[in-house]
């Protein structure tokens, strides 16, 4: 009986990952770090770090810690904002169009457009509060297909970064 009761509760925890694996936009980012110490030995230190974003509970998971978002009021752009990552851009817009928008205090800064391993357009996109306040800037990686397909967090203060990337088929904003 007790067999049959861990089968059920495995196949449930199986189901239940599945279903909510659907409403999740998963970004992983990947340190390694290697030290050559006198004796020739490499010491390799390899540390992950994980960010979820929930679009229908507008929630994102960073690590252990979660916080909520908010997102346009308008239908016509595409926006996330939280206490980390800050995006917004024009549903129907245009790389010709305009190379610098600004939405709800935030400046976006198309950087440059360069082409993944498969042809895609990646679009990569500076992002910084207006005026300057106490969020660091931040890097997005957008694809009009995709959606964001990658973000970079600046933590000026302790002179570092860190680099996420879409670990799913599209990403959060992708139509």
């Amino acid at each position: 009986m007790k067999k049959l009761l861990v089968v059920l509760l495995v196949l449930f925890v199986s189901f239940l990952g599945d279903c909510l694996a659907d409403e999740y936009y998963s970004y992983v980012s990947i340190d390694g770090r290697m030290d050559l110490s006198d004796d020739h030995k490499t010491n390799v230190r390899i540390s992950q770090s994980n960010v979820s974003i929930n679009e229908k509970e507008r929630i994102i998971l960073y690590n252990d810690f979660g916080m909520q978002f908010k997102t346009c009021k308008s239908k016509k752009w595409f926006c996330i904002y939280s206490d980390k990552l800050n995006f917004a851009i024009e549903k129907n817009w245009q790389p010709t169009k305009s190379k610098k928008w600004s939405e709800s205090n935030f400046e976006f800064i198309l950087l440059k457009e360069i082409e993944d391993s498969y042809g895609e357009k990646i679009f990569i996109i500076k992002v910084t509060a207006a005026p300057i306040s106490k969020t660091d800037p931040s890097i997005v990686f957008y694809s009009k297909s995709k959606g964001v397909v990658g973000f970079v967090f600046y933590y000026i203060k302790q002179n570092v970064s860190k680099t996420y990337w879409l670990m799913d088929p599209k990403g959060f904003g992708s139509p």
